[in-house]
C-alpha cells in the first residue's frame, strides 16, 4: 500500500493491527500495549470535535457510530484499570462487555417501556440508579437480601418480627 501510494490506508491498518495484536498477543508488554491501544485511539479522535453540534450522525470516520463508541469504550476501560493493578499487568482476554451489558441493562428495567431506551431528561436520573443498584448488588455487607443470581450465593438475613423493636408510627392500622 505504501509502494502505491495509500499512505493513509496504510497507516490505518498498521493502527488496526498494532490494536488487534494489543488485545490478542501475549508476551507483549504492559507499555507497549497502552501505546498502541492509544495510536488507534488518537487516530480516531483525530480531527473529532466531540462538542461540536449536531454531533456525528450514524458514522464516524466512515465507521459505524456504534462500532467507533464500541471501540474507544474497549480502549478507554483497558487503559483505565492499569492504576488498579498491583502488578502493573493483566490479563487482556479476561475483561469482556459483560460489565457494560449489565450496567446498561438495568436501564431497560428503569424504562417505562421496558426497552432501555430512555428519553434524554431521564438519562441523568437512570445513570444515577443504576449506579447505586450496582454498588448494593456488589456490597458484601448489606443489610437486606437481593437476589443477584439464580444460585443462593448470599446468606438470606431473616427479617425482624419483633414488634416491639420496630417503628410503627409511619403505619396505617386497620
Amino acid at each position: 500500500m505504501t509502494e502505491n501510494g495509500d499512505l493513509e490506508e496504510a497507516n490505518f491498518c498498521k493502527l488496526i493491527r498494532e490494536w488487534y495484536q494489543a488485545e490478542d498477543e501475549p508476551g507483549i508488554a504492559a507499555l507497549e500495549r497502552c501505546e498502541r491501544r492509544l495510536n488507534f485511539r488518537n487516530w480516531l479522535m483525530d480531527k473529532i470535535d466531540i462538542g461540536k453540534f449536531p454531533p456525528p450522525g450514524r458514522h464516524v470516520k466512515g465507521i459505524p457510530i456504534v462500532m467507533f463508541e464500541g471501540l474507544m469504550t474497549n480502549i478507554e476501560r483497558r487503559i483505565q484499570l492499569f492504576p488498579f493493578i498491583k502488578s502493573g499487568a493483566y490479563n487482556v482476554r479476561a475483561l469482556g462487555s459483560l460489565e457494560s451489558e449489565n450496567f446498561f441493562g438495568q436501564f431497560q428495567d428503569l424504562d417505562p417501556k421496558g426497552s432501555g431506551v430512555l428519553r434524554p431528561d431521564d438519562v441523568s436520573t437512570a445513570i444515577s440508579t443504576a449506579c447505586e443498584l450496582t454498588q448494593a448488588r456488589f456490597d458484601p455487607n448489606r443489610v437486606f437480601y437481593m437476589n443477584t443470581s439464580r444460585a443462593k450465593v448470599y446468606p438470606v438475613k431473616e427479617l425482624e418480627t419483633n414488634s416491639e423493636h420496630l417503628d410503627t408510627r409511619n403505619y396505617v392500622s386497620k
